[in-house]
């Protein structure tokens, strides 16, 4: 005799008075009572909404739902197909009874057998139905999913089934998807939109928030129903201090961390919850990085047993909706969701040592500098609190981060690193300090100005006060640091506007020329400096009035610029000198300058530089004066875009 079997799992859940409606997610499931198609498979993680849109669609489908929400014990294939049975007797008292009486038989023969009894009966019943599975990734019984294959694969096209889960069940999913036998809604599916979001707080929750608010928790849970739910819940119980909530709504807080610990990590081995702490540290991962994390062994926590490989977890992540974000369509990247990452990081820095913290952090940054992601190598040294290394980092990767104009990137890294360490690393300040330049942070250059000045053991106003020979007497480190400074000194002058201050800063011209790059430098060699200055000084002969000096200037900063491949004062010095050209009435020559820049542009990209958009302008001006009126317009945008 069959075990008592519990009704309250073949009950159809009762739908939320105001539950967010989802008609587009209606009609996509709609099409799963389609001919052809054997199965509908909602897959996502824990709290995506995956049963109340199931009952939500069972209740509006049109047809008999036959519901069986499964549990761990349902892993006895006995068990499962009694209880199956009993679902679809709820829509129909005849169905299933000869599979019901061959189960009890002392050695039933196998299931596949059996379930033509059932299949027999679902076409003789010719009654459209639909069955509905809960919580199959609950299964792992391997004649189960073979059953269920079975069934697929002979059911009556009048007959659907959809299974709820979140893991992919092995159920040929990749056969039934290439013969559009398969219709499947996923995580990103499921997520609530911006509008939902409104909705479920507005209707459902009875909270009140502005379209701020509402966008701010949609963004940091992205779309997450569960999520959304657990802080409405945390609001309603602190009215008060509502706005500091939504502030600081993390994954940390305890209603979501409650729900992820006992939903998530802790029905995970022992080895997947140790590769999910220590992997939550990456912003973006790979199977080689996740490796890479473990290139020496860790203290603490051990995992026992033989240890699986980072790319095998992760397939079994992506497989069980672990909040694992593919980021590729070749899912080799992924990240994990926000607040999922943001729990499992808060519980990394409780389960590990701050020594293993520190080197799963070196070892991230070390992978990324050696696969040619040197931003990515910084911000993990930096995450680890190591900050000699990342001031040492920094240094190997902030030319390169010029070349790209990645300049905030540099800026930002100059406030994160206290005086101290800077002050142990002169050349990073002053490559620090021109990115802050370059990027209007004036305050922030003049600060990495003084500190290495300090480590120079004079300032540059005392530098530029002593005579030629006295300086060339300096030990050649500081002539070299000193020589850099002065150079960005001017740079500081000119942009706040100190022009008469340009023709003692033009004193160090003769100390920017090739034969003193074999002499101790600190970032730029001393020639590389030469086209730069020649520019400002340029400037402040402009800026004066002094139209023919500067003219002579830009001239002198262009060639050299060009020939050491510095593009970008090419483009200022050019532009600028036709302008001058142009003012003074030599409009042949003005247009042969903006002319040659534009044949620069040409050869080397015009995104290269947006400065050139000088010289374009320029060339629209006197086709203008042409009467070109279409060549003025076309040039004009090109000037601008």
């Amino acid at each position: 005799m069959p075990p008592p079997l519990l009704a309250t799992k073949l009950y159809l859940p009762r739908l939320r008075p105001n539950c967010v409606r989802r008609p587009h997610l209606m009609e996509r499931l709609s099409q799963g009572l389609l001919p052809g198609c054997q199965l509908v498979l909602i897959s996502a993680p824990a709290g995506f909404g995956k049963t109340t849109l199931a009952a939500e669609w069972a209740y509006g489908c049109g047809l008999p739902a036959a519901w069986l929400s499964l549990d761990e014990k349902d892993n006895d294939p006995l068990r499962f197909w009694h209880y199956l049975v009993a679902a679809l007797q709820t829509v129909d008292n005849a169905l299933g009874q000869e599979l019901a009486v061959a189960l009890d038989a002392p050695s039933p023969p196998p299931i596949e057998s059996l379930l033509v009894f059932l299949v027999n009966d679902l076409l003789r019943c010719q009654k459209p139905l639909l069955l509905l599975l809960d919580d199959y990734h609950l299964i792992e019984n391997r004649a189960i999913h073979e059953g269920l294959n079975f069934l697929l694969d002979n059911n009556p096209p009048d007959v659907h089934i959809a299974v709820l889960t979140r893991a992919d069940p092995p159920l040929q999913l990749p056969r039934r998807r290439a013969r559009a036998e398969l219709v499947e809604l996923r995580a990103g599916d499921l997520r609530f939109s911006p509008e939902e979001t409104g909705d479920f707080f507005h209707n459902t929750m009875h909270l009140p928030l502005d379209s701020k608010d509402i966008s701010a928790l949609e963004q940091r849970t992205e779309g997450w129903v569960a999520g959304l739910q657990l802080a409405a819940v945390a609001m309603q119980a602190q009215p008060a201090g509502r706005q500091t909530f939504i502030s600081a709504f993390t994954g940390d807080d305890r209603y979501i961390a409650d729900y992820l610990l006992e939903e998530v990590l802790q029905h995970q081995t022992p080895g997947v919850q140790r590769f999910l702490l220590k992997t939550s540290i990456l912003e973006r991962f790979c199977a080689d990085l996740c490796d890479a994390l473990d290139e020496q062994p860790a203290s603490s926590p051990a995992s026992p047993g033989p240890v699986e490989s980072s790319s095998s977890i992760l397939e079994y992540l992506d497989r069980a909706n672990l909040f694992l974000v593919p980021l590729d369509n070749r899912r080799e990247w992924f990240r994990f969701h926000h607040l999922f990452a943001q729990l499992l990081r808060q519980r990394a820095g409780s389960v590990f040592e701050p020594q293993d913290l520190h080197a799963f952090y070196m070892r991230a940054a070390r992978w990324h500098q050696k696969h040619d992601d040197p931003a990515a190598a910084v911000e993990y040294a930096l995450a680890s609190g190591d900050l000699e290394t990342a001031a040492g980092l920094m240094g190997q990767v902030v030319g390169f981060l010029f070349i790209r104009s990645e300049l905030t990137t540099i800026q930002q890294w100059a406030e994160r690193l206290p005086q101290a360490v800077l002050a142990r690393h002169p050349g990073l300040c002053i490559a620090l300090g021109w990115a802050a330049n370059a990027t209007g942070r004036l305050e922030l250059c003049e600060n990495l100005i003084q500190l290495v000045e300090g480590v120079a053991g004079l300032s540059v106003a005392e530098f530029l006060k002593m005579e030629d020979a006295g300086r060339r007497r300096l030990p050649a480190d500081q002539l070299g640091v000193l020589v850099e400074l002065t150079v960005m000194r001017s740079r500081m002058e000119l942009d706040h506007g100190r022009l008469s201050a340009m023709d003692q800063y033009a004193q160090i011209l003769p100390y920017l020329v090739a034969e003193r790059n074999q002499e101790p430098y600190v970032y730029n060699q001393p020639l590389v400096l030469r086209p730069p200055m020649l520019f400002m000084v340029a400037m402040a002969r402009e800026l004066q009035g002094q139209a023919a000096q500067a003219a002579a200037g830009f001239e002198e900063a262009a060639d050299l610029a060009e020939k050491l491949n510095n593009i970008h004062i090419v483009a200022l010095a050019l532009g600028h000198l036709g302008q001058i050209q142009f003012t003074l009435g030599r409009l042949r020559e003005s247009e042969r300058t903006y002319q040659r820049a534009a044949e620069i542009a040409s050869r080397h990209g015009e995104t290269v530089s947006a400065f050139f958009g000088i010289s374009y302008a320029g060339l629209g001006v006197l086709a203008y004066e042409r009467n070109d009126l279409e060549g003025a317009r076309r040039l004009k945008e090109e000037g601008w875009s």
